[in-house]
């Protein structure tokens, strides 16, 4: 499978400029202290995956479970269907962040907002901290179903507008760290504006797509979720190399499937147990996915590259985009 158009990405590291103007000094202008610009309430950007920074991230995480056998393809996209209708529900019962229906819509998609502090606690150690995980940033999507209706997808978005919450506590900050004398007001007013156009997009740039179907190899359901993402500014970068953002998208989507196992266990049977090295489903062994990884029955891979190409072009990433062909549409 080739995917030769992702050879050229809008932007990123992927190659220097061409017919770029001389470069001289000038004296700077005076900063303007005015507000940052502000959109209107509930418009949206779509982020996508060239608009990042740094490698690009593909991963996959699947769970099995025992249904109905040999289900037709009706059964499978009734299953996505009711996957879409509840989603917030499913991912939100015990994650690190919750999800919630939107208010706003954006080109006629439901939206959904991601916030840090479910009810796994970020800051288990200093619970009064909690309130800034929903203060300091929140995660929009626009969520789809896939044309054939076998899966469903999330584009990333940036918010348009601000927060008052946002902009008071940023300024807040701003204004104290200039009266301390660690920066004069013109620096600090920048800093702030640079801080709320961070803050107002999705930490990663890209899609994430959800599938359920059956594997008659194991004969088995399956729920399993893969992304194609990157970093969306370098602030999230610098994150992401230092801190544990890895790690947290992980136990996200790990969550995920157990939360979906947990609330529909009264309908869809009993969730599939893999262990072992190599991992084995039900012990069976499952050879496409030997060499993966597993937390809490399910297992997972990850893996970057340095250009689009590569990434897509990797003999079991590009298996995975044939089941979640909404993670390219249009790009």
């Amino acid at each position: 499978m080739g995917y030769n158009t992702f050879a050229n990405p809008k932007g990123g590291y992927s190659g220097a400029a061409t017919n770029a103007a001389p470069t001289y000094q000038t004296t700077p202008k005076p900063l303007s202290m005015v507000p940052p610009p502000k959109g209107k309430l509930g418009e949206f950007t779509e982020k996508n995956v060239y608009e990042g920074v740094g490698k690009f991230h593909g991963n996959h995480f699947r769970g099995y479970f025992s249904y109905i056998s040999n289900p037709s393809q009706d059964q499978i996209i009734k299953m996505n269907k009711h996957l879409l209708e509840n989603f917030c529900a499913i991912f939100s019962v015990s994650n690190v962040a919750k999800a919630t229906t939107g208010k706003y819509k954006f080109n006629s998609k439901e939206t959904i907002a991601f916030q840090m502090g479910g009810t796994i606690k970020v800051f288990p150690d200093l619970p009064q901290l909690d309130f800034l995980t929903a203060v300091i940033h929140t995660d929009w999507v626009a969520i789809e179903k896939a044309s054939d209706s076998l899966s469903l997808f999330a584009t990333t978005l940036k918010r348009e507008w601000i927060e008052k919450q946002e902009f008071d506590l940023f300024s807040n900050l701003t204004k104290i760290a200039s009266s301390l004398g660690i920066i004069d007001k013109a620096k600090a007013f920048e800093i702030i504006n640079n801080i709320i156009d961070v803050n107002q997009r999705h930490f990663l740039a890209g899609r994430r797509s959800w599938a359920i179907g059956f594997d008659h190899s194991v004969n088995l359901w399956y729920i399993e979720t893969a992304a194609f993402e990157r970093s969306s500014a370098c602030e999230f970068n610098l994150l992401d190399k230092y801190g544990n953002l890895r790690q947290m998208i992980i136990d996200l989507w790990v969550n995920q499937i157990n939360n979906y196992f947990n609330v529909l266990k009264n309908t869809t049977g009993i969730m599939a147990k893999i262990a072992g090295i190599p991992a084995k489903v039900n012990g069976k062994p499952v050879n496409e996915y030997a060499d993966y990884h597993y937390s809490k029955n399910v297992l997972y891979k990850i893996t970057e590259e340095k250009t689009a190409t590569a990434l897509l072009n990797t003999p079991w990433y590009s298996k995975c985009l044939s089941r979640h062909p909404g993670l390219t549409k249009g790009l």
